[in-house]
């Protein structure tokens, strides 16, 4: 088997080989793969004592000060150590990573041997060799066209400091007068490289728009089948390195979607929900979590065949965005760059797995961890063993008249009330119960002001008596809202003032038609509101929840969307966006006791007590075509999450089925009545929800999910495979498996058999 990968074997695979254990395996000591180099043959060249690490010392013994590396990149100089990872780097600021606690070696470029095998030359060869890759403009052009360039084309010079933890690396472009810093920590477990802000400068006309860091490192020169580049589609994806439909691009996404104040006027896609890439290759990996800027940035997988021969994935810092601004209300206008740099620090975690860790299954167990000890999440306490029906029902709407928009009544709270005790009488147990379209003029109505509650549907008085119903028999009870947009112009909100403007200082708006008729009459004017004065909005509210007695609040749009504000009066990044709805889940969760979130970007988690509609469905993206459960393996025992509802779903048997390969929730949003009600409001999509159509078809779905599922929701994913094609199989820690088959034939195999589109719960190897 002949593969290259920037990853190298050491003296334990050659004493395997020699004893006959690799070779079994069809390995062999000089091939396992170019690139997985004896650390012995390092050591000939002076990168790498395994005695110990040399210290590197600074020109006249002098640590204070930047020291100039030789120019010599075959030459690795040792430079920062470890308990478990030891770090070297040579001329070119190329860097060498040796894991001490199984013998691998990582390069952050390709090595000799890999490059002999490259056919590429010109920029994507010095690409290859080239510890970043630069994007830039020259302002003094009247026209910014973007350019990039690798460190041989821009005549980087290298210069050193040494830290107690790793090293400091200068990279000054000298050809456009731009100088970077990475600080490069060297933690026990994984290898943490900084770019910080005000370590960026720009002397001349050129000014940096995005760099790509380490874009190389991981990467696998091989079209086998043994690998793949993982990316943070949906709940996560991979990208087999044998992709037999080569397409002419590379994969690339926003980490938490675009931004809709730069060029955008609707959110088509939701980007990525958390900020993870990694790369497996035979029995290794890398998995890259963008620890800072992570706002900012995209991550690009690029296939074997598409400019070079080697599979490659990165992290993308925008610094600056680029965008159209309009001279025209026809449209006319031009591409333009921003002037200041939007992005502040950034930085990125790189954890290296080895042997049956070396998945994605132990990606999401690292990213599990990591958020344990960065965001403070913990194990899930007292849940029992049945599963809580993630219940949301809709009051109402509004629709267009010959005069004005009138109420249309989906549920009362009354009504509501009386589904509540029809879906207990019908076997339901535990039940987290959220109400929407409450407020004044339902789901579409008020907003930003919600109370008094919508007095077609009860007023304050009736919402009160479903809130201590609901509690009454056991049950936790959430009020929707979304405080990031606003569909009124009344009650005091002003979109000159008080909505969100976009990057030409233009108020940021949607227009969305009623039914499926668009006119300037019938239509409605989404804004979207500014941070502060959302947070403003909820803090005001907080008391009357409060004296309504809720549980807490479920939030759309918090971690849906993420944009920044380009107001005069202030000025908002995303990060700050993203720090502020934090807040107020934090605010929200002090208060009431608990918050949910819908999407569920990763930002929000430290505050979250359950996903709502995480998109759990399948993926049609192009090239990350073959979906994994990465979030939810991370996920499960931690946060709860549902996608989503039952009633909804594009495929429902197969959706189903995904929820109990995901640890998922059930889900269903319900009305009392016929959903057709709905069609001339903007609530169309809602195309079956009558609760009396559903209830029995529910009861079964809960009911056989709370069988497969309800013991292990406190427990903790630690397997997941496709153990024959169309089938796969979930692990929870105490040893119960969850085996689902998507195929139109039955699965059998070792005395079990899978019904098809059906699945079997195992309990200790047996089937439960």
């Amino acid at each position: 088997m002949k593969r290259g990968i920037t990853i190298g074997i050491v003296a334990i695979a050659l004493a395997l080989a020699g004893a006959g254990i690799l070779s079994s395996f069809g390995w062999h000591a000089k091939t396992v793969a170019s690139g997985l180099k004896d650390s012995r043959t390092e050591n000939a060249t002076g990168e790498l004592e395994q005695s110990g690490l040399t210290k590197l010392e600074a020109a006249n013994g002098e640590q204070s000060g930047l020291t100039k590396l030789e120019a010599d990149d075959s030459v690795f100089k040792p430079i920062g150590e470890s308990a478990g990872l030891q770090l070297s780097v040579n001329g070119a600021g190329q860097l060498s990573i040796y894991d001490k606690r199984n013998g691998v070696q990582w390069r952050s470029n390709p090595d000799a041997e890999a490059m002999s095998r490259e056919t590429v030359q010109g920029h994507w060869r010095g690409n290859l060799q080239s510890a970043f890759y630069a994007e830039y403009v020259d302002q003094s052009l009247a026209v910014l066209k973007q350019q990039v360039g690798n460190a041989q084309e821009l005549e980087a010079q290298v210069s050193f400091r040494q830290m107690p933890e790793g090293v400091e690396l200068m990279y000054d472009l000298r050809k456009i007068k731009i100088s970077f810093t990475y600080i490069i920590t060297v933690k026990d477990d994984y290898l943490e490289v900084a770019v910080p802000a005000d370590r960026i400068v720009e002397a001349g006309n050129y000014r940096l728009t995005s760099l790509w860091v380490l874009p190389f490192l991981g990467a696998a020169q091989t079209t086998a089948d043994d690998g793949y580049m993982f990316v943070p589609e949906g709940v996560g994806a991979v990208i087999p390195f044998n992709n037999e439909r080569q397409l002419p691009f590379r994969y690339s996404t926003r980490i938490y979607g675009q931004d809709l104040a730069v060029g955008m006027t609707t959110q088509e896609s939701p980007g990525a929900l958390m900020p993870v890439f990694g790369m497996v290759a035979g029995h290794h990996a890398v998995m890259g979590i963008i620890s800072e800027g992570a706002y900012s940035a995209n991550v690009n997988a690029t296939p074997s065949g598409l400019y070079t021969t080697f599979n490659w994935i990165a992290p993308q810092f925008i610094y600056r965005q680029n965008y159209y601004k309009r001279t025209s209300m026809f449209g006319e206008g031009y591409q333009l760059f921003e002037k200041e740099r939007s992005l502040g620090n950034s930085a990125v975690r790189y954890y290296f797995l080895s042997g049956d860790k070396a998945d994605y299954v132990g990606m999401a167990a690292v990213y599990r961890n990591y958020l344990m000890e960065t965001e403070g999440l913990k194990r899930i306490q007292g849940a029992g063993d049945e599963l809580p029906l993630d219940l949301q029902l809709l009051g109402g709407d509004l629709e267009p008249g010959l005069f004005k928009r009138s109420f249309v009544s989906m549920t009362t709270f009354d009504q509501a009330r009386e589904i509540v005790k029809k879906l207990k009488g019908s076997g339901i147990g535990r039940m987290n119960v959220s109400y929407l379209g409450w407020s004044q003029n339902g789901l579409h109505g008020s907003q930003p002001k919600r109370f008094p509650a919508e007095q077609g549907l009860g007023g304050n008085d009736g919402l009160k008596r479903l809130v201590d119903e609901v509690q009454r028999l056991g049950d936790r009870f959430y009020l929707m809202n979304d405080y990031t947009v606003a569909y009124s112009k009344k009650n005091g909100f002003n979109p000159r003032v008080d909505a969100v403007r976009d990057i030409d200082g233009r108020v940021v708006e949607q227009q969305q038609p009623f039914g499926n008729r668009f006119s300037l009459v019938n239509r409605s004017t989404m804004h979207y509101i500014r941070p502060r004065l959302a947070m403003d909005y909820m803090t005001e509210d907080l008391e009357k929840y409060k004296q309504l007695g809720i549980d807490g609040l479920a939030f759309d749009g918090l971690a849906s969307y993420l944009f920044s504000d380009y107001s005069p009066s202030e000025r908002n990044t995303r990060k700050d966006t993203a720090d502020i709805y934090k807040d107020m889940l934090k605010k929200a969760q002090e208060t009431l006791g608990q918050a949910i979130v819908s999407n569920g970007y990763a930002y929000a988690l430290g505050h979250t007590d359950h996903i709502r509609s995480l998109p759990i469905e399948a993926n049609y993206e192009l090239l990350a075509e073959k979906t994994v459960p990465f979030y939810p393996i991370a996920l499960h025992g931690l946060v709860s999450y549902s996608g989503n509802p039952g009633n909804l779903r594009n495929e429902n048997r197969l959706e189903f089925l995904k929820s109990l390969e995901y640890g998922a929730v059930p889900s269903y949003l319900l009305t009392y009545e016929d959903s057709s009600l709905l069609d001339d409001t903007l609530s169309r999509g809602i195309y079956s929800s009558r609760f009396d159509v559903w209830i029995g078809s529910m009861t079964k779905e809960v009911q056989q999910m709370n069988e497969a599922l309800g013991d292990v929701q406190d427990q903790l994913i630690v397997g997941h495979a496709e153990v024959a094609p169309g089938v796969f199989a979930t692990t929870y820690e105490r040893g119960k498996t969850i085996l689902v088959n998507y195929n139109s034939s039955p699965y059998i195999k070792d005395g079990l058999q899978v019904q098809p589109l059906d699945f079997i719960v195992l309990k200790g190897g047996k089937s439960g």
